[in-house]
């Protein structure tokens, strides 16, 4: 799994970037990180990206994180869900405004990976 948070104007401050994983989802541990700290809560589920400030001159960074999915029989023929809607958060280090952004959740089917699309049914070992 990745985060990659792409910017063109204005330093931001207070990143975070967040998300829970489903009962069938476990957390294996941050594989890249370009800046900030990356958290697992195993009590709530929860993924975190935290980065105090992102500089003008940097306009893009990334964390990247294993994930494992256990499917149960309930599963089987269908998209299995690997991800809550993502949260995003932070400050505008120009304006001081906060800004909210939030994407869909992610499950199996994959539709940004043309490889991938519409194959990822749960089937039976």
């Amino acid at each position: 799994m990745e985060w990659k948070i792409e910017k063109t104007i204005h330093e931001l401050e207070r990143v975070a970037v967040s998300a829970s994983l489903p009962k069938a989802v476990s957390f294996d541990g941050v594989k890249e990180i370009d800046a900030g700290d990356a958290e697992y809560d195993p009590a709530l589920k929860l993924v975190t990206w935290t980065i105090n400030k992102i500089p003008e001159d940097v306009n893009d960074l990334l964390v990247s994180f294993d994930i494992t999915l256990s499917p149960s029989e309930a599963d089987v023929g269908r998209f299995a869900d690997l991800l809550s809607e993502t949260r995003f958060e932070f400050s505008d280090g120009k304006t001081g405004e906060s800004v909210i952004r939030t994407s869909s959740s992610l499950n199996t089917d994959l539709p940004d990976d043309s490889i991938a699309k519409r194959k990822g049914v749960v089937t039976k070992p």
